[in-house]
């Protein structure tokens, strides 16, 4: 079994909470921004040799 492989940054659980808080306060451009991090983020952790193999 592969070495898990810790990824530097916003954890997807941060990002998710600072989406919805942006959500709640109707600030529009912050939620497209997270929602972009998000998609980033989750394309990186599947890129990893852990998640590939």
């Amino acid at each position: 079994m592969s070495d898990l492989v810790e990824i530097p940054g916003a954890k997807l659980f941060e990002l998710y909470a600072a989406r919805d808080y942006s959500r709640d306060v109707n600030d529009t451009t912050m939620v497209a921004i997270y929602e972009h991090a998000i998609e980033q983020r989750i394309q990186l952790i599947g890129n990893t040799p852990a998640v590939a193999a």
